[in-house]
């Protein structure tokens, strides 16, 4: 006997997430409340420039209560691969295009209770772009950091091993 659903209910709709209520029966014959938080799956991207700085973004966070460094991330568009929102991720907060994206991995945020999937991508060979406006918008800064020596030869190898990545659609780095 594996874990049936016996009732799901969405109980908030929101702008960025929803939050479920299931009641399901677990393989034991016990029922049990699960609270789930639905979230569209997202990209975070680790960019690294030609010079081996990673650039970041620092912006107000709400739910931390303070501004807080961030790599460049962001929800996938419906019907969105992965990789094409990594572009445009960079492109909308960092103002840059990456020459090279390769993935690093694919996981849920946190399967305990949201349905957040998130696709990490290396991305390198960045080309700068012109000012976009989402870059003036208050709140949100640019940071680079000069990589330690610890992190650089994670980096050279990167680049000896890296391919462009162009998933096809049933490539499981498209996968909504």
């Amino acid at each position: 006997m594996g874990y049936e659903v016996l009732s799901s209910n969405i109980v908030f709709r929101g702008k960025v997430f929803n939050v479920r209520i299931d009641q399901i029966r677990f393989p034991d014959g016990r029922i049990g409340r699960m609270d789930i938080l639905e979230h569209a799956p997202a990209v975070t991207i680790l960019p690294i420039d030609a010079d081996a700085k990673v650039w970041f973004i620092r912006q107000y966070r709400h739910s931390s209560g303070e501004e807080i460094l961030e790599l460049p991330a962001g929800v996938m568009e419906p019907g969105e691969l992965s990789a094409e929102a990594a572009q445009r991720e960079l492109r909308e907060e960092i103002g840059m295009a990456a020459g090279k994206l390769d993935a690093l991995g694919e996981f849920y945020l946190a399967p305990g209770y949201s349905s957040e999937y998130l696709h990490y991508f290396l991305a390198m060979d960045q080309e700068q772009m012109a000012a976009l406006a989402l870059r003036h918008r208050i709140g949100v800064e640019e940071y680079v950091f000069i990589m330690t020596s610890l992190l650089r030869p994670f980096v050279v190898l990167a680049r000896e091993r890296s391919e462009q990545l162009i998933p096809s659609a049933g490539s499981p780095l498209g996968r909504a």
